[in-house]
């Protein structure tokens, strides 16, 4: 079965790790979003912003060492980010049931 959405492109040269890292997360929870840039608008920077939070909760020592990053990860309101969270852990485990429920036709064909 042949997919319209179109590829995904991620830039692994230029951009920081997590923002690179974001993107497949991001597609994989909101394949109907790719190719909108508004739609993936809110949810690629609330992610970036998640890891940015669990890194520096991980990691005081690089929390406490300047960083080049962009103001925008850093300035959504908790309350979407959270929300965003919810969200992004609801839809991933509805795709890994579904796939687990996929895969023995997979296999088998």
């Amino acid at each position: 079965m042949a997919s319209n959405l179109p590829p995904l492109g991620i830039n692994l040269s230029s951009a920081p790790t997590y923002e690179s890292g974001a993107a497949l997360p991001a597609a994989l929870a909101w394949p109907e979003a790719l190719g909108d840039d508004a739609a993936m608008g809110n949810r690629h920077p609330a992610l970036c912003q998640l890891y940015l939070q669990a890194r520096a909760d991980a990691d005081p020592e690089w929390a406490a060492t300047p960083q080049l990053i962009k103001p925008l990860y850093l300035t959504r309101p908790s309350r979407d980010v959270k929300a965003f969270d919810r969200q992004f852990h609801h839809r991933l485990r509805a795709r890994m049931a579904a796939a687990r429920i996929a895969l023995p036709f997979i296999i088998e064909g």
